[in-house]
Formats: C-alpha cells, sequence, structure tokens
C-alpha cells in the first residue's frame, strides 16, 4: 500500500479453481499490518494494510492431471 492512508478491513477472495485439491494458504504482514494466518481451501480473508507496508499470501496445491489441458504441437 504506498498510502497515503491505510487500507483497512480489505476483503480478499480467491476461489479454488476447478481441479485443484489440497490447497493450504499462509500469510505474512508487513509492519503495521494484519491478515488471517492460514487457512486451507478458498482464500477468504479480511487485511488490514497499513500505509507503506503490504501483505503476502502464499498458496500451495494440487492440481489433477485430468484439469490439464493436453499440449498439441
Amino acid at each position: 500500500n504506498s498510502g497515503p492512508s491505510d487500507a483497512t478491513e480489505v476483503d480478499l477472495v480467491d476461489l479454488l479453481p476447478t481441479g485443484v485439491t489440497g490447497l493450504t494458504w499462509a500469510c505474512s504482514a508487513g509492519s503495521g499490518s494484519t491478515c488471517g494466518a492460514n487457512g486451507s481451501s478458498d482464500l477468504l480473508d479480511r487485511a488490514t494494510v497499513a500505509a507503506g507496508s503490504a501483505v503476502t499470501y502464499t498458496a500451495t496445491g494440487f492440481v489433477r492431471a485430468e484439469a490439464v489441458p493436453e499440449r498439441q504441437s
């Protein structure tokens, strides 16, 4: 958040795509910022991002083989 004000009660929504399983996510908040610590399945969180700070979300999961389109040359 480059400011000049804090961004308060920001709703973050990232829905799990079809074919992705075992999703877990974690949030790391910078100085003066807050967010949910972690979760599983869809990313649904509320954060406050202080001016000059950031929140970072990291997600991991598995993509089923049948969910990936076959590549053709």
